[in-house]
Protein backbone atom coordinates (compact mmCIF):
# COMPACT_ATOMS: atom_id res chain seq x y z
CA UNK A 1 0.00 0.00 0.00
CA UNK A 2 1.22 3.27 -1.01
CA UNK A 3 1.55 6.14 1.05
CA UNK A 4 1.81 10.07 0.71
CA UNK A 5 3.75 11.45 3.62
CA UNK A 6 3.41 15.03 4.77
CA UNK A 7 6.13 17.10 7.27
CA UNK A 8 3.55 15.68 10.58
CA UNK A 9 4.64 19.58 11.82
CA UNK A 10 1.77 21.22 9.88
CA UNK A 11 -1.02 21.46 11.61
CA UNK A 12 -4.27 19.43 10.81
CA UNK A 13 -6.04 19.98 7.12
CA UNK A 14 -9.15 20.79 9.20
CA UNK A 15 -8.38 22.24 12.32
CA UNK A 16 -5.26 23.28 14.59
CA UNK A 17 -4.22 20.13 15.94
CA UNK A 18 -1.20 17.95 14.96
CA UNK A 19 -1.66 15.71 11.99
CA UNK A 20 -0.45 11.97 13.15
CA UNK A 21 -3.00 9.43 11.60
CA UNK A 22 -3.34 7.58 8.53
CA UNK A 23 -6.30 8.52 6.40
CA UNK A 24 -7.84 5.83 3.78
CA UNK A 25 -9.49 8.04 1.22
CA UNK A 26 -10.69 4.64 -0.23
CA UNK A 27 -12.74 3.38 2.59
CA UNK A 28 -12.43 -0.46 3.84
CA UNK A 29 -16.25 -0.30 3.51
CA UNK A 30 -16.02 -0.28 0.33
CA UNK A 31 -13.53 -3.47 0.15
CA UNK A 32 -9.41 -4.49 0.05
CA UNK A 33 -8.21 -1.93 -2.91
CA UNK A 34 -5.07 -3.67 -4.13
CA UNK A 35 -1.91 -0.86 -3.61
CA UNK A 36 -4.67 1.81 -2.42
CA UNK A 37 -3.13 5.10 -1.45
CA UNK A 38 -2.95 6.55 1.76
CA UNK A 39 -2.83 10.15 3.36
CA UNK A 40 -0.30 10.13 6.00
CA UNK A 41 0.38 12.69 8.86
CA UNK A 42 -2.32 15.26 6.81
CA UNK A 43 -5.08 14.75 9.36
CA UNK A 44 -5.31 14.34 13.72
CA UNK A 45 -6.65 11.78 14.46
CA UNK A 46 -10.07 13.55 16.18
CA UNK A 47 -10.57 14.53 12.49
CA UNK A 48 -10.22 11.49 10.89
CA UNK A 49 -11.88 9.11 13.08
CA UNK A 50 -15.10 11.22 14.25
CA UNK A 51 -15.34 14.49 12.45
CA UNK A 52 -14.62 14.25 8.77
CA UNK A 53 -14.84 10.35 9.17
CA UNK A 54 -18.18 10.61 10.34
CA UNK A 55 -19.19 11.59 6.56
CA UNK A 56 -18.06 7.95 5.31
CA UNK A 57 -20.67 6.36 7.45
CA UNK A 58 -23.29 8.35 5.83
CA UNK A 59 -21.64 6.96 2.60
CA UNK A 60 -21.49 3.62 2.79
CA UNK A 61 -24.21 2.89 4.66
CA UNK A 62 -27.29 5.15 3.34
CA UNK A 63 -26.90 5.08 -0.15
CA UNK A 64 -26.24 3.03 -3.28
CA UNK A 65 -23.15 1.65 -1.94
CA UNK A 66 -24.81 0.06 1.16
CA UNK A 67 -26.89 -1.54 -1.87
CA UNK A 68 -23.87 -2.79 -3.77
CA UNK A 69 -21.92 -4.09 -0.34
CA UNK A 70 -24.77 -6.53 0.95
CA UNK A 71 -24.81 -7.51 -2.95
CA UNK A 72 -21.40 -7.98 -2.92
CA UNK A 73 -20.96 -9.58 1.02
CA UNK A 74 -18.62 -6.43 1.75
CA UNK A 75 -18.25 -6.36 5.44
CA UNK A 76 -15.84 -3.61 5.65
CA UNK A 77 -13.46 -3.35 9.15
CA UNK A 78 -13.95 -6.39 11.73
CA UNK A 79 -13.64 -3.95 15.21
CA UNK A 80 -16.18 -1.21 13.28
CA UNK A 81 -19.74 -1.68 14.29
CA UNK A 82 -21.97 -3.58 11.91
CA UNK A 83 -25.20 -1.78 11.07
CA UNK A 84 -27.99 -3.30 9.06
CA UNK A 85 -28.93 -0.07 6.39
CA UNK A 86 -32.21 -1.62 6.04
CA UNK A 87 -33.36 -1.03 9.62
CA UNK A 88 -31.09 1.77 10.74
CA UNK A 89 -29.94 4.98 9.38
CA UNK A 90 -26.39 6.34 10.38
CA UNK A 91 -24.72 9.94 10.87
CA UNK A 92 -28.19 11.75 9.66
CA UNK A 93 -29.37 9.76 7.16
CA UNK A 94 -32.01 7.41 7.06
CA UNK A 95 -33.16 3.39 6.86
CA UNK A 96 -32.91 2.29 3.30
CA UNK A 97 -36.08 1.73 2.40
CA UNK A 98 -36.57 -0.98 -0.28
CA UNK A 99 -40.23 -2.11 -1.18
CA UNK A 100 -41.11 -5.01 -2.86
CA UNK A 101 -44.51 -6.66 -3.70
CA UNK A 102 -45.24 -9.97 -1.97
CA UNK A 103 -47.71 -11.91 -4.22
CA UNK A 104 -48.41 -14.07 -1.41
CA UNK A 105 -49.86 -11.24 1.27
CA UNK A 106 -50.98 -9.61 -2.00
CA UNK A 107 -49.65 -6.11 -0.41
CA UNK A 108 -45.90 -4.49 -0.71
CA UNK A 109 -43.96 -4.71 1.97
CA UNK A 110 -39.92 -3.47 3.29
CA UNK A 111 -37.06 -6.44 2.24
CA UNK A 112 -33.87 -6.17 3.12
CA UNK A 113 -31.40 -7.81 0.71
CA UNK A 114 -29.31 -10.49 2.35
CA UNK A 115 -27.07 -11.75 0.16
CA UNK A 116 -26.37 -11.42 -3.93
CA UNK A 117 -29.36 -12.84 -4.95
CA UNK A 118 -31.39 -13.23 -1.80
CA UNK A 119 -33.69 -11.39 0.41
CA UNK A 120 -35.95 -11.63 3.42
CA UNK A 121 -38.64 -9.28 4.85
CA UNK A 122 -38.35 -6.99 7.25
CA UNK A 123 -39.79 -7.38 10.84
CA UNK A 124 -42.21 -5.14 10.37
CA UNK A 125 -45.59 -2.92 10.89
CA UNK A 126 -47.44 -1.94 7.94
CA UNK A 127 -50.35 0.89 8.58
CA UNK A 128 -53.28 1.94 6.23
CA UNK A 129 -54.97 5.37 6.91
CA UNK A 130 -58.15 6.01 5.98
CA UNK A 131 -56.78 7.54 3.01
CA UNK A 132 -53.61 7.95 1.79
CA UNK A 133 -50.51 5.37 1.66
CA UNK A 134 -49.41 2.60 3.17
CA UNK A 135 -46.97 3.58 6.25
CA UNK A 136 -43.83 1.22 7.13
CA UNK A 137 -42.46 0.80 10.31
CA UNK A 138 -39.47 -1.74 10.46
CA UNK A 139 -38.89 -3.53 14.25
CA UNK A 140 -36.41 -4.22 16.21
CA UNK A 141 -35.31 -6.65 19.12
CA UNK A 142 -34.16 -3.78 20.90
CA UNK A 143 -37.40 -1.48 20.20
CA UNK A 144 -39.11 0.26 23.23
CA UNK A 145 -42.37 0.99 23.04
CA UNK A 146 -42.12 4.45 23.66
CA UNK A 147 -39.98 4.83 20.56
CA UNK A 148 -42.49 2.31 18.76
CA UNK A 149 -45.27 4.29 20.14
CA UNK A 150 -43.54 7.93 19.02
CA UNK A 151 -42.99 6.53 15.61
CA UNK A 152 -46.71 5.79 15.20
CA UNK A 153 -47.72 9.17 16.55
CA UNK A 154 -45.79 11.22 14.19
CA UNK A 155 -47.51 9.60 11.07
CA UNK A 156 -50.88 11.85 12.70
CA UNK A 157 -52.77 8.67 11.72
CA UNK A 158 -56.87 8.68 12.30
CA UNK A 159 -58.01 5.84 13.83
CA UNK A 160 -59.56 3.14 13.90
CA UNK A 161 -57.32 2.16 10.89
CA UNK A 162 -59.18 -0.19 8.03
CA UNK A 163 -55.78 -2.15 8.08
CA UNK A 164 -52.92 -3.03 10.02
CA UNK A 165 -50.87 -5.78 9.27
CA UNK A 166 -47.32 -7.42 11.62
CA UNK A 167 -44.91 -8.66 9.45
CA UNK A 168 -42.70 -11.43 11.52
CA UNK A 169 -41.62 -15.17 12.45
CA UNK A 170 -43.74 -16.34 14.77
CA UNK A 171 -41.08 -19.09 15.62
CA UNK A 172 -38.57 -16.66 16.21
CA UNK A 173 -40.05 -13.02 16.52
CA UNK A 174 -42.35 -13.54 19.48
CA UNK A 175 -40.85 -10.26 20.86
CA UNK A 176 -42.77 -8.45 17.67
CA UNK A 177 -45.79 -9.95 18.85
CA UNK A 178 -44.93 -8.46 22.65
CA UNK A 179 -44.26 -5.26 21.05
CA UNK A 180 -47.72 -5.09 19.31
CA UNK A 181 -49.40 -5.93 22.40
CA UNK A 182 -48.04 -3.24 24.16
CA UNK A 183 -48.68 -0.80 22.00
CA UNK A 184 -52.27 -2.26 20.99
CA UNK A 185 -53.53 -4.25 24.17
CA UNK A 186 -57.36 -4.48 23.48
CA UNK A 187 -56.36 -4.97 19.33
CA UNK A 188 -57.26 -7.82 18.12
CA UNK A 189 -53.93 -9.66 16.43
CA UNK A 190 -53.81 -9.37 12.92
CA UNK A 191 -54.11 -13.11 10.87
CA UNK A 192 -50.73 -14.71 10.47
CA UNK A 193 -49.91 -15.17 7.11
CA UNK A 194 -46.71 -16.99 5.16
CA UNK A 195 -45.26 -14.66 3.13
CA UNK A 196 -43.92 -15.33 -0.27
CA UNK A 197 -40.13 -16.87 -0.42
CA UNK A 198 -39.33 -14.47 -3.26
CA UNK A 199 -39.67 -11.58 -4.84
CA UNK A 200 -39.43 -10.51 -8.51
CA UNK A 201 -38.41 -6.70 -8.79
CA UNK A 202 -38.94 -3.40 -6.21
CA UNK A 203 -38.31 -0.16 -5.41
CA UNK A 204 -35.47 1.54 -3.78
CA UNK A 205 -35.35 4.67 -1.54
CA UNK A 206 -32.17 6.63 -0.08
CA UNK A 207 -33.05 9.62 2.26
CA UNK A 208 -29.40 11.27 2.81
CA UNK A 209 -28.52 14.90 3.80
CA UNK A 210 -25.35 16.80 3.21
CA UNK A 211 -23.01 14.69 4.73
CA UNK A 212 -23.59 12.34 2.31
CA UNK A 213 -22.02 14.72 -0.64
CA UNK A 214 -19.21 16.30 1.67
CA UNK A 215 -18.30 12.30 1.99
CA UNK A 216 -18.40 12.32 -2.30
CA UNK A 217 -15.93 15.72 -2.06
CA UNK A 218 -13.68 13.95 0.69
CA UNK A 219 -12.69 11.22 -0.89
CA UNK A 220 -12.33 13.11 -4.40
CA UNK A 221 -10.13 15.82 -2.18
CA UNK A 222 -8.09 13.34 -0.21
CA UNK A 223 -7.45 10.91 -3.74
CA UNK A 224 -6.01 14.08 -5.50
CA UNK A 225 -3.85 14.53 -2.73
CA UNK A 226 -2.58 11.31 -2.69
CA UNK A 227 -1.80 11.76 -6.30
CA UNK A 228 -0.44 15.20 -6.80
CA UNK A 229 2.12 15.18 -3.47
CA UNK A 230 3.47 18.55 -4.19
CA UNK A 231 0.54 19.99 -2.96
CA UNK A 232 -0.10 19.92 1.02
CA UNK A 233 -3.64 20.44 1.02
CA UNK A 234 -3.57 23.91 3.20
CA UNK A 235 -2.95 26.02 -0.10
CA UNK A 236 -5.87 28.50 -0.64
CA UNK A 237 -6.79 26.59 -3.99
CA UNK A 238 -8.26 23.89 -1.62
CA UNK A 239 -9.96 26.64 0.48
CA UNK A 240 -13.28 26.03 -1.15
CA UNK A 241 -14.02 22.34 -0.64
CA UNK A 242 -12.37 21.60 2.84
CA UNK A 243 -14.72 24.38 3.98
CA UNK A 244 -17.07 21.83 2.34
CA UNK A 245 -16.11 18.49 3.66
CA UNK A 246 -16.25 20.47 7.25
CA UNK A 247 -19.86 21.83 6.51
CA UNK A 248 -18.91 25.41 6.54
CA UNK A 249 -19.70 26.04 2.85
CA UNK A 250 -22.97 28.07 2.46
CA UNK A 251 -22.87 26.45 -1.02
CA UNK A 252 -25.29 22.94 -0.80
CA UNK A 253 -25.02 19.91 -2.83
CA UNK A 254 -27.87 20.64 -5.90
CA UNK A 255 -29.67 23.36 -4.24
CA UNK A 256 -30.35 21.01 -1.28
CA UNK A 257 -30.47 23.15 2.30
CA UNK A 258 -28.60 21.52 5.01
CA UNK A 259 -31.58 21.02 6.97
CA UNK A 260 -33.47 19.37 4.10
CA UNK A 261 -32.81 15.71 2.88
CA UNK A 262 -32.40 14.64 0.09
CA UNK A 263 -34.99 11.63 -1.30
CA UNK A 264 -34.53 9.51 -4.09
CA UNK A 265 -32.36 10.98 -6.74
CA UNK A 266 -32.17 14.00 -8.58
CA UNK A 267 -31.34 14.78 -12.22
CA UNK A 268 -28.86 17.81 -12.72
CA UNK A 269 -27.82 19.32 -15.54
CA UNK A 270 -24.44 21.53 -16.04
CA UNK A 271 -23.72 23.62 -19.18
CA UNK A 272 -20.22 23.77 -20.56
CA UNK A 273 -17.28 22.13 -21.67
CA UNK A 274 -16.72 18.28 -21.07
CA UNK A 275 -14.61 17.45 -18.49
CA UNK A 276 -13.85 15.09 -15.43
CA UNK A 277 -16.50 16.69 -13.39
CA UNK A 278 -17.89 15.18 -10.45
CA UNK A 279 -20.58 15.44 -8.10
CA UNK A 280 -18.49 16.81 -5.54
CA UNK A 281 -17.20 19.47 -7.94
CA UNK A 282 -20.86 20.66 -9.10
CA UNK A 283 -21.87 20.87 -5.52
CA UNK A 284 -18.96 23.00 -5.10
CA UNK A 285 -19.10 25.45 -7.37
CA UNK A 286 -22.91 26.59 -8.16
CA UNK A 287 -24.08 27.97 -10.77
CA UNK A 288 -23.51 31.76 -10.57
CA UNK A 289 -26.30 34.64 -11.07
CA UNK A 290 -26.05 35.81 -14.63
CA UNK A 291 -24.65 34.24 -17.95
CA UNK A 292 -27.11 31.76 -18.41
CA UNK A 293 -26.28 29.97 -15.02
CA UNK A 294 -22.48 29.94 -16.18
CA UNK A 295 -20.37 29.04 -13.39
CA UNK A 296 -18.22 31.96 -12.33
CA UNK A 297 -14.94 30.50 -11.06
CA UNK A 298 -11.74 32.15 -9.30
CA UNK A 299 -8.01 31.99 -10.54
CA UNK A 300 -7.74 29.68 -7.77
CA UNK A 301 -10.64 27.41 -9.17
CA UNK A 302 -9.87 27.04 -12.92
CA UNK A 303 -6.20 25.87 -11.66
CA UNK A 304 -7.88 23.11 -9.88
CA UNK A 305 -9.93 22.23 -12.62
CA UNK A 306 -7.50 22.18 -15.67
CA UNK A 307 -5.38 19.88 -13.23
CA UNK A 308 -8.48 17.38 -12.59
CA UNK A 309 -9.07 17.89 -16.50
CA UNK A 310 -5.38 16.95 -17.15
CA UNK A 311 -4.85 14.26 -15.14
Amino acid sequence: MSGCIFNSMQHCLYCHEIPESEEHPLSAALGEFSGGPTLINRICKQCNERRIGLLDEQFVRCGPAAVLRKRLGIEGREHHQKVNPFYRGSAGGQPIKFLSWDESLQCELLIEQTGRDQAGHLVQLILRGQAGPCHYIPLTSKMTIESLRQKVVALKLTFPLPEVRLIHDPVTEQWAVDLFKQLWPDVTMPDTTKGASSFSGGKVQFEVTDRYFRAIAKIGFHYFLTQFPNYSGHESIFSGIRDFCQGRSKTRPVGRSKSRPVVGSQDVEYSGEKGRWSVAEAALFPRGASGRGRVQRSEDEARLRRLCLRR
